[in-house]
């Protein structure tokens, strides 16, 4: 009967609030609001996990996350933004999968009563019918939810690529649902299988000088190395600075396996294990220019951990590695491959301010001390020994576990600390010592 009468008690003592502070004409709750988006089976289950206290909220200015406990999964993790609801739209994101078949679910519906709860400094004014955006959980990096790698299009829009880049920047949000975020990003780890590869088969040929670029941008959408192919002309004559332009190469799976085993006959066959991916279009080719011929060859493929040692130091040596950043193709960097020591991850805690502490992630080895910022790619693999670290002009190892340390370079490169109030500094430091 308690849990009957919740809600009724907490919209009254609400509707008080607002008629003291004279709102009440202008203030509806933003569930209100939304409620034709939901279903009615959906607004009364909703309901129900308001009344039975699944919801967990969290607050940040005009955006709000929260766990909403479910029945098939512990919690799903949902977010609420209404910083454009002066245009009538409010953000949306949930994991579960009625979201995302395109349903306004009923865990966000139990979040916008939990919300409407807090007081009405958490509800915008207006009384207007508002929409609802649905948004990736790239929008949502303060979640720690993890999509699922989606093909990308033919030919994807530059104003697609310029979003992709802001949706990596971070929002803040308190250290404990950081926290929440690398626990969770942990667990699906430790159940994770890497999928197998394999290689397409090409058909053209190339005489030229051939060079392995990084692609930073493909490589990190795919938490792996990826390389690009050009062609770099190396005969001499007046006309040097024309032959030394690089331009994409297209091989053919025996070129590939010559160039890969360098001469050694006895080498494995490497085109057993790479993966040849397709690319979108020819970096530079801009609006206006005429479009070039399809390629069938391999122009960009994807190394296993496997060939790392074997394959990476030999093409460094021969001037043949390097690295760009995947959008503008204006600059190659050389890249040197660094003989020392694997470099390690180290968590520090650092006072930050009279009343706050901060956890801030490093790279070190050797006395050395670099930032998690400082490098250009982090590549993670199941084998500890194989992981890399490149920086603007060297490639190393680093010594790493992928399912310990991947949520913690994924949250710490995307937002550079972790605030955490010298009063909940006991509690944090218990949390991360179950997490090691």
């Amino acid at each position: 009967m308690a849990e009957a009468t919740r809600e009724p008690q907490a919209r009254a003592s609400r509707h008080r609030t607002r008629k003291a502070s004279g709102s009440t004409d202008r203030l509806v709750p933003l569930y209100k609001r939304s409620s034709s988006h939901f279903s009615p089976e959906d607004r009364q289950r909703g309901t129900k996990y308001f009344r039975e206290d699944r919801v967990r909220l969290e607050i940040d200015g005009a955006r709000a996350t929260g766990q909403v406990e479910g029945q098939d999964q512990d919690a799903y993790r949902v977010g609420i933004d209404w910083t454009r609801v002066g245009e009538r739209r409010v953000h949306i994101f949930c994991e579960c999968p009625a979201f995302a078949n395109g349903r306004s679910c009923k865990h966000l519906w139990a979040t916008l009563l939990a919300l409407a709860e807090t007081g009405v400094e958490n509800q915008p004014p207006g009384k207007d019918r508002l929409g609802l955006r649905k948004d990736r959980a790239s929008r949502w990096p303060e979640l720690g939810v993890v999509s699922s790698p989606e093909p990308s299009p033919a030919r994807p829009s530059r104003s697609r690529r310029r979003r992709s880049s802001r949706d990596l920047l971070p929002h803040g949000t308190s250290w404990r649902s950081q926290l929440d975020s690398v626990r969770d990003e942990l667990d699906r780890l430790r159940e994770s299988i890497m999928p197998t590869a394999h290689v397409a088969v090409a058909q053209p040929q190339t005489q030229n000088r051939v060079r392995f670029l990084i692609n930073l941008a493909a490589s990190t959408d795919v938490e792996g190395l990826v390389l690009d192919l050009f062609e770099k002309h190396s005969a001499a004559g007046p006309r040097r600075k024309t032959n030394d332009k690089l331009k994409r190469a297209s091989l053919t799976g025996k070129d590939l396996e010559r160039l890969l085993k360098a001469g050694d006959d006895s080498a494995a066959d490497p085109l057993a294990v790479i993966t040849a991916l397709p690319i979108s279009s020819a970096p530079g080719q801009g609006r206006g220019r005429k479009k070039k011929a399809k390629a069938n060859g391999i122009q960009r493929l994807r190394l296993p951990p496997s060939l790392f040692d074997p394959l990476l130091p030999r093409l460094s040596a021969a001037g043949d590695l390097g690295w760009w950043d995947g959008r503008a193709f204006r600059t190659v960097h050389d890249l040197k491959w660094d003989t020392g020591n694997p470099w390690e991850l180290v968590l520090k805690i650092e006072p930050a301010a009279e009343d706050s502490a901060r956890l801030r992630a490093y790279l070190e080895r050797n006395g050395d001390s670099v930032t998690l910022g400082k490098p250009k790619l982090i590549v993670m693999t199941d084998d500890p020994q194989t992981a890399l670290v490149v920086f603007p002009e060297t490639i190393a190892r680093l010594a790493t576990q992928r399912e310990r340390d991947l949520p913690w370079i994924r949250l710490l490169r995307r937002t550079p600390e972790m605030l955490i109030p010298n009063g909940h500094l006991e509690e944090a430091f218990s949390e991360l010592l179950e997490l090691a």
